[in-house]
């Protein structure tokens, strides 16, 4: 299995080797048509993500203890944006994506080419489903412990989320994952 800091070296280079800012979001539009298609049942206010001038949707899962990341939204760019996301992240444990340092895109071509709202985005989306992957990692430990069995995901210090800039995203919104039961309490 590839890791994540493959994945980031990977799409450096393909970034590194782009032209000018119109290569940038012709890559953007074509990183955004690979995603798989949405499902419209998914298009809700739970995976609404807030903070993005276009609408995005976002949606997570852990299967087999891997994330799956489903997302869309109504603006190539801004799905080209979260493409790269997905793309870093989907098919990754829990603890790399909590763990990947996610500042390098801003460092790079796409922090000198994207427009200050793209740029604010693109962090947002990250931040998003580092929350998202949290949650799924929480809930997976309370199912793990209601069942009686363990959890074969390892132990995770919260103190970080508790008092950091995910605990600010936390509380100004949710992030969607294949949860009914969550996504009926946050319609309360």
């Amino acid at each position: 299995m590839d890791c994540f800091e493959e994945r980031r070296q990977v799409l450096l280079q393909e970034l590194a080797a782009l032209s000018g800012e119109g290569a940038l979001y012709g890559f953007l539009m074509r990183q955004g048509e690979q995603l798989p298609p949405f499902a419209e049942e998914w298009k809700t206010e739970a995976c609404l993500l807030r903070g993005c001038q276009y609408r995005v949707w976002l949606r997570l899962e852990l299967a087999g203890g891997l994330v799956r990341i489903d997302a869309d939204s109504d603006s190539l760019i801004s799905r080209g944006l979260m493409a790269l996301w997905v793309r870093l992240f989907s098919g990754l444990r829990p603890g790399e994506v909590l763990a990947a340092e996610t500042d390098f895109l801003h460092q790079g071509v796409l922090g000198g080419w994207l427009i200050p709202s793209r740029a604010n985005a693109l962090g947002n989306m990250a931040s998003r489903i580092k929350l998202g992957v949290l949650r799924l990692k929480q809930e997976a430990r309370k199912e793990a412990a209601v069942s009686g069995s363990p959890s074969s995901l390892p132990e995770l210090s919260l103190e970080p989320v508790e008092q950091g800039p995910l605990r600010q995203m936390e509380m100004s919104g949710s992030s969607c994952h294949d949860d009914r039961k969550q996504e009926k309490e946050f319609q309360r």
